[in-house]
């Protein structure tokens, strides 16, 4: 993932994804309160450098991202299946809806 945040809790997000090691930054380093967007304007070399960083195949950055990448896949995947936490979390939501009382 590039990550490229410019307001709001995108700069959460791209530290979440920094930290948890499944992003690569772009560089955008203000924040912006409101959807009035004051970053400097990120050049195409920027760009560019971000995305050979995450799609060289072999470094040691790369293996690293990919690694973790298909681990939380593998997370989300056994969420959704019948047993798993989101399942069950489904299942519940539904069971509590057909029961709900309106009077």
């Amino acid at each position: 993932m590039i990550t490229w945040p410019l307001c709001a809790e995108q700069f959460y997000n791209e530290k979440l994804a920094e930290v948890v090691g499944l992003g690569v930054k772009v560089g955008t380093e203000i924040w912006n309160p409101r959807f009035e967007i004051s970053s400097p304007v990120l050049g195409c070399e920027t760009i560019k450098e971000a995305i050979e960083r995450l799609m060289m195949n072999g470094s040691e950055e790369n293996l690293k991202i990919r690694e973790k990448a298909n681990a939380m896949a593998n997370l989300a995947n056994n969420a959704i299946e019948e047993g798993g936490s989101s399942w069950n979390s489904l299942v519940t939501l539904i069971d509590d809806i057909k029961n709900f009382n309106l009077s």
